[in-house]
């Protein structure tokens, strides 16, 4: 989920996983970004990358096909640029979300609730929040990173996040793709051993995400669409369950399991240890207990008094719907996903108003964090 990231919130960030994990996906994302020049050159003449009659503009990672599986090598081969519309569609597509948003909720009345919302406490513990996301955040990838791939400090992790928050702000679609390249770059780790650490990562988001709305919906009175919640969240949380076990376990022993779990993507999966499980777990919960308080004491500062059950319950799934790769930073799907949720805990016009002023604060709050951070993308993307 940004995993859902941030999801970033989620990272992940993210929900994002298939674009990772997908070869096709990741080449989408990582060409829309980085040009040509992110490739190192004394790396390009290791890989065997020829420049010959190649246009400045997409760089896009390109696997073959071996004898024992995908060449972790890989090959780096650049193509025609982009066509701008592709870096605009997402925004396109939130214009869309919130118009059809605001054709039901009249605009005059959604501007009221902005306009009459307590922001006075509000956007400072926005501000706060969104700097103890991103400490802890990066925290967790210096952990991660340290545990599967490289020795990874806490100040790279920073400026790991930094940049993908930065990215992020230009091509919502681009940042799990940066923070592989990011890894590439500067760290020197093969791109899919880079990805099965944030697959392993985005794994523990979805437990966390699950496990709350199936907690907050089964604390929530009945009603058909808490009982919904709680049923394909319950499912959602077995399945998961059950997926992490066999990808880090030695059993079953199937063959075709086996090759699976023998391949880099689920590199992760194989060295995690009980510990590393635990520790990525706790800190997902302990960051997505923050948007909780902030989606929970939030409403209230726009006038909406939302039972903490239905919060539990329903918070998880606005995150993800936030996460999907349909607009930048949740703008539109987020607000589309309290309307349905919380229609009958308060006005939908200050339902609205914070559905649509929250992912944008944290988007404008997550930049100004970032910003120390800009040297880092100006290298990555010059390959200096």
């Amino acid at each position: 989920m940004e995993a859902l990231g941030t999801l970033h919130p989620i990272p992940v960030h993210t929900i994002g996983v298939w674009g990772v994990t997908n070869q096709s996906g990741l080449e989408r994302m990582a060409s829309r970004y980085f040009p040509r020049s992110s490739l190192p050159r004394d790396r390009g003449r290791n890989l065997g990358v020829s420049s010959a009659g190649v246009e400045p503009g997409i760089l896009i990672w390109r696997m073959s096909q071996n004898g024992s599986g995908i060449d972790e090598v890989g090959q780096w081969e650049a193509v025609a640029s982009s066509p701008v519309w592709k870096t605009l569609l997402p925004w396109i597509g939130a214009a869309a979300i919130v118009g059809f948003l605001l054709w039901q909720v009249p605009v005059e009345r959604v501007w009221d609730a902005a306009l009459g919302a307590d922001l006075a406490w509000g956007g400072p513990v926005l501000v706060a929040g969104v700097v103890f996301w991103f400490l802890l955040d990066s925290w967790a990838y210096a952990y991660l990173v340290s545990q599967f791939n490289v020795p990874f400090s806490w100040a790279e992790g920073r400026a790991l996040r930094g940049v993908t928050y930065l990215v992020a702000a230009v091509n919502w679609n681009a940042g799990t793709a940066s923070i592989i390249l990011y890894l590439r770059r500067f760290n020197g780790v093969p791109v899919l051993e880079a990805a099965s650490s944030v697959f392993f990562y985005t794994t523990m988001d979805l437990l966390v995400l699950f496990a709350l709305a199936f907690a907050g919906a089964s604390f929530v009175g009945p009603s058909s669409e808490v009982e919904n919640i709680r049923n394909v969240s319950g499912a959602a949380l077995i399945t998961a369950i059950a997926a992490l076990w066999v990808l880090m376990a030695s059993r079953p022993r199937w063959s075709w399991l086996q090759r699976a779990r023998r391949g880099s993507i689920l590199r992760a999966f194989r060295l995690a240890r009980s510990i590393d499980v635990f520790v990525l777990l706790a800190v997902r919960i302990v960051y997505f207990a923050g948007f909780l308080a902030i989606f929970y004491f939030g409403g209230r500062a726009f006038g909406i008094e939302v039972p903490f059950g239905l919060v539990l319950a329903s918070v998880p799934l606005v995150l993800m719907a936030g996460a999907l790769p349909l607009t930048p930073g949740g703008v539109g799907t987020q607000a589309a996903a309290m309307l349905f949720f919380w229609s009958g805990a308060g006005d939908e016009a200050a339902i609205l108003a914070f559905g649509l002023v929250f992912p944008v604060g944290i988007m404008l709050v997550r930049v100004f964090v970032a910003l120390p951070y800009l040297s880092q993308l100006r290298k990555l993307r010059s390959g200096s």
